[in-house]
């Protein structure tokens, strides 16, 4: 018995069986799919990565599954779906042959739908132990993914993501349990959280940072995220990556190496004047004024 967490792709080397189609050369945002053909099997599966939905997509048979040492007993038939939380020891046995679609969800995408949804800081999201549901939304969302896969047309990323945010919103209603960070720290970043997302800021200050590149960098929605930047920072994300261009450019003056056409692409200004017009409204002083103050006051110094 195992306990280390597989990647969902390496699940077949534990419950073999026949590919009948596979997203692994695709490249989609915490989505990814497989659909097997299964004989009858008594396999355990260690803990997932990913959450799993199965569809099952022909013939039928008896299900048992063992979930946190209890075992339960259906019969699973084309149209059932069953599923798998993250992180989860799982014993499956079944007898019949049978056609499965299984669709796999990753933390990150879960938890930050559950955040921008439930506009709080979440620390884990589970699904239940639900061996089989009738789910006609489930399935038909899971079967479209399939489809996208199948087909890899023209838009099907951005129609595969969208499927599987539909598909998570589904869960997080009727299927998913949460628990939350504490009072304290539901609505602040934590420490490490602040550390990278300055970073991230400061290392792309000459291109162009948006609220959802920023929103990912915690795994958290667009609009959860800019109240507790808010919060943690003091002022809007636009506010803030602003002053840090402005302080880069100060910094870059003071050198007196470059020139502020350059200073201004540099710290992400569209140009000159617009740094001229922020440095300005920050500084109460034009970028060349202040160059001229500083070269002023290095030759006092020398």
């Amino acid at each position: 018995m195992t306990s280390n967490i597989i990647d969902s792709h390496d699940l077949i080397k534990w419950v073999p069986g026949q590919i009948l189609s596979d997203s692994n050369k695709l490249t989609y945002d915490g989505v990814s799919q497989r659909a097997f053909r299964y004989q009858g099997q008594d396999v355990e599966i260690p803990p997932m990565k990913d959450f799993m939905i199965v569809s099952y997509i022909g013939g039928g048979t008896k299900m048992q599954r063992s979930f946190e040492g209890v075992w339960k007993k259906t019969e699973c038939m084309q149209g059932d779906c069953s599923l798998l939380t993250r992180s989860q020891l799982s014993h499956w046995h079944w007898t019949q042959s049978i056609d499965v679609n299984h669709v796999y969800l990753t933390e990150k995408l879960m938890s930050t739908i559950a955040q921008d949804i439930l506009e709080r800081s979440i620390e884990e999201v589970r699904l239940r132990d639900v061996l089989r549901v009738h789910d006609p939304v489930m399935s038909y969302l899971s079967s479209s993914i399939s489809q996208e896969v199948k087909e890899n047309s023209i838009g099907g990323s951005l129609l595969v993501e969208s499927l599987a945010t539909q598909l998570v919103v589904h869960l997080l209603r009727h299927y998913s349990d949460f628990t939350f960070k504490c009072a304290t720290d539901a609505f602040r970043f934590s420490r490490a959280e602040k550390k990278c997302l300055q970073e991230y800021i400061d290392s792309r200050l000459g291109e162009t940072i948006s609220l959802t590149s920023l929103a990912s960098v915690v795994s958290m929605g667009q609009y959860s995220f800019s109240k507790m930047f808010k919060l943690s920072f003091g002022v809007p994300p636009y506010t803030y990556v602003i002053e840090r261009r402005l302080l880069k450019a100060q910094q870059l003056i003071i050198a007196g190496k470059l020139p502020l056409k350059t200073i201004a692409y540099i710290c992400g200004f569209s140009d000159q004047a617009h740094l001229t017009r922020a440095f300005k409204s920050r500084f109460k002083v034009t970028p060349s004024a202040f160059k001229d103050q500083t070269l002023q006051g290095s030759s006092v110094d020398s």
